[in-house]
């Protein structure tokens, strides 16, 4: 399903954007989420690499927009780590925009 904004100009029409969702499902919905996550629930498992492919993204957002985006990443990167195995932890580093 895509996501749709829209927007009006200043001479009133309103104009809206499907944004196709180009992330495939990763890993593939099973119980097995991969050798790299082996140990960890699927849905702990789902949840970081969400986490890693939303912060990828979130490199290109304008400096405006930054600090409102960082501050709930942090919130939900901090809600993930209270769901972590003991003796796992979670370091987070800043996704740099690809240039």
């Amino acid at each position: 399903m895509p996501f749709r904004f829209c927007f009006k100009l200043p001479d009133g029409k309103e104009h809206c954007v499907d944004i196709p969702v180009l992330v495939n499902q990763f890993p593939p919905v099973g119980p097995d989420p991969g050798p790299w996550l082996t140990g960890l629930r699927p849905d702990i498992s789902r949840d970081l690499l969400t986490l890693g492919r939303i912060q990828v993204l979130s490199a290109t957002l304008g400096a405006e927009l930054r600090p409102a985006f960082d501050a709930g990443f942090t919130r939900a990167a901090e809600t993930l780590r209270t769901k972590l195995p003991k003796g796992v932890t979670l370091e987070l580093s800043q996704a740099k925009a690809a240039h």
